[in-house]
């Protein structure tokens, strides 16, 4: 007979626990970041289309999810650093 016990990752590193936590700070931080961006994008009318071929009310109830992969596209070419201010500010404040 055979004991077997249940070690955890975060019991033989304790590094990966930390490295966990600031993965969830990034995602979280890249995710505020896209919303920030998003609501951004609505005031601009990117995606609206008034033309005759625009897609009428069908593309008018999809046209926020439009704008939010537009935003997360933005967030991930990382070039206005918005995210890495909010992960640096939340590290900072201990979160």
């Amino acid at each position: 007979m055979q004991a077997t016990s249940t070690l955890s990752v975060a019991s033989l590193n304790p590094e990966y626990k930390k490295v966990a936590q600031e993965e969830k700070l990034r995602a979280a931080a890249s995710e505020m970041e896209a919303g920030f961006l998003s609501e951004m994008l609505k005031y601009t009318g990117i995606s609206e289309n008034k033309s005759d071929f625009s897609g009428g009310v069908g593309e008018s109830q999809f046209s926020s999810f439009l704008r939010d992969e537009y935003a997360k596209s933005i967030e991930e070419t990382n070039k206005l650093g918005i995210s890495k201010n909010i992960f640096d500010s939340m590290v900072k404040r201990g979160l």
